[in-house]
C-alpha cells in the first residue's frame, strides 16, 4: 500500500462549524449507500454485506456529534487535509466510552429530571443553565452509544459457510470484517472467501470452538491494519495451517473532499473550492481485489505445507505496487461538479479511471455514462 501521510489533524470548535461539519459526512454517508444499491455498483452480496458497516459509520458520526456539539471540555479531531473524516484516535476513544458508559451513567440524572430541572432554571433566570445542558449532551450520547451500533478499530462481522463449493478435501466458507485505519483515518470493509481442509473440524455448530478463536484472532491481528492486499493475504495464509484463502476484497470508504473543510491540496479539492457550493462533496471509494490462482507445496520433515499463489499481474503498475488482482476506483459527486470535471481536462485525466456516479439537489443518483 502506498505510504499515506497526512499533513496533520485539525480541530473543529465552533457549533456551528459541527453542524456544517456532521451534516455534510451524514448526506455523504446516506448518499453513498444509495449509489451502492444501484444495480451497476457491485455485486449484490457484496452491497449486502456493505450496509451494515456503512450503516455503522453513520451511527458513529451521530454518537460524535452528541458527544462534541457544545462541549466546552474537548474539541473533536478531524483530519481535513486526508481523509475528511474523523481521526483514528476518536473511533478508538469510542471503544473506551463503551466500557465507562455504565459507570458515566450513574453520575448523570434521568433524562426527564434533568428536562424539568433545565426548563425550572430557564424560567427563573431566562437562560439556559450550562451545567444541566452539558449534562443532557452527555446522558444523549450515552444512551446513543452502542457498541454493536457503531464503528471500531476492528469490527467482527460473521461467518457464513458455502456448502456448495466444498469438494472432496475442502469446505468453503465467506467472513467479513471491518477495521478504521490508524494510519489513513479511514473505515475499511474485508470480505474473504476461503477453504478450509476437511481434516480439520468445521467452524459451525460448535465444533471447532479453538479454531474458530485462533482463526477471529489472526484476522483481528493481520486485519485491523491496511497493508498491501497481498501482504494481508499472504499472512493469513502463513498463519493458518488448514485455511486457504481464495478471494479476499477489501473496500475503502473516502477520502471525502469538500470546498469548506478540506485542506489538502488535492486538484479535486482545488476544484471544488473555485466551483462547488458549501454543503456539497465528492466521495471516493475502492475495492480491491486478490484472488488466488493455483497453490505450491512444501514438503517437510512435519509434513505437507500449502501455500496460496495469488495473481498480481505485472503488466499493471498500479496492481503490481499494490499487490492485487484487481482494483476498481469510485466516485460520488454533485451532477454539477460532474460537468465542471469533465471540463477541466487535467484533473479529469487524473480520475479518469474512477467509475463516477452523481448526485442532484434531490439526492437522486446518477450513473455517468
Amino acid at each position: 500500500m502506498k505510504e499515506y501521510k497526512p499533513e496533520g489533524l485539525c480541530h473543529l470548535a465552533e457549533k456551528n462549524e459541527y453542524d456544517r461539519y456532521f451534516d455534510e459526512v451524514t448526506h455523504a454517508f446516506q448518499l453513498i449507500i444509495s449509489a451502492m444499491q444501484m444495480k451497476n455498483c457491485g455485486a449484490k452480496k457484496d452491497i449486502e454485506i456493505l450496509e451494515p458497516y456503512l450503516a455503522k459509520m453513520l451511527y458513529t458520526i451521530t454518537c460524535l456529534k452528541w458527544k462534541f456539539y457544545e462541549n466546552d471540555l474537548a474539541t473533536m479531531q478531524v483530519d481535513l487535509t486526508g481523509s475528511g473524516l474523523p481521526s483514528f484516535q476518536e473511533i478508538s476513544n469510542l471503544k473506551m466510552d463503551v466500557k465507562l458508559k455504565g459507570s458515566a451513567l450513574t453520575g448523570i440524572p434521568g433524562r426527564n429530571e434533568l428536562l424539568k430541572n433545565i426548563l425550572d432554571s430557564m424560567l427563573c433566570d431566562g437562560t439556559e443553565p450550562a451545567v444541566l445542558m452539558n449534562q443532557m449532551r452527555q446522558r444523549q450520547f450515552y444512551d446513543l452509544l452502542d457498541e454493536d451500533a457503531i464503528m471500531l478499530p476492528f469490527v467482527h462481522g460473521e461467518l457464513e459457510p458455502l456448502s456448495g463449493n466444498d469438494t472432496k478435501k475442502t469446505r468453503q466458507y465467506l467472513y467479513h470484517w471491518g477495521c478504521y485505519d490508524f494510519v489513513t483515518n479511514l473505515p475499511y470493509i474485508h470480505i474473504l472467501t476461503f477453504d478450509q481442509d476437511k481434516s480439520a473440524d468445521p467452524f459451525e455448530k460448535n465444533k471447532n470452538k479453538e479454531g474458530l478463536k485462533e482463526f477471529i484472532e489472526v484476522i483481528k491481528r493481520e486485519g485491523s491494519r491496511v497493508p498491501d492486499l497481498g501482504i494481508l493475504g499472504t499472512q493469513i495464509d502463513n498463519e493458518l495451517y488448514s485455511i486457504h484463502p481464495k478471494i479476499l476484497k477489501r473496500i475503502c470508504i473516502g477520502p471525502i473532499y469538500s470546498p469548506e473543510f478540506s485542506k489538502d491540496d488535492n486538484p479535486l479539492t482545488s476544484l471544488f473550492r473555485m466551483n462547488a457550493g458549501n454543503g456539497e462533496f465528492a466521495l471516493l471509494w475502492k475495492t480491491e481485489t486478490l484472488i488466488s490462482k493455483s497453490q505450491k507445496f512444501e514438503f517437510s520433515l512435519f509434513g505437507k505445507n500449502v501455500h496460496e499463489i495469488f495473481d498480481v499481474p505485472e503488466h499493471n503498475i498500479e496492481l503490481l505496487e499494490e499487490k492485487a488482482t484487481q482494483i476498481e476506483h469510485n466516485m460520488l459527486l454533485p451532477h454539477t461538479m460532474l460537468q465542471v470535471l469533465r471540463a477541466d481536462r487535467p484533473t479529469d485525466l487524473a480520475y479518469r479511471h474512477y467509475k463516477k456516479y452523481s448526485y442532484d439537489q434531490k439526492g437522486q443518483i446518477y450513473e455517468s455514462r
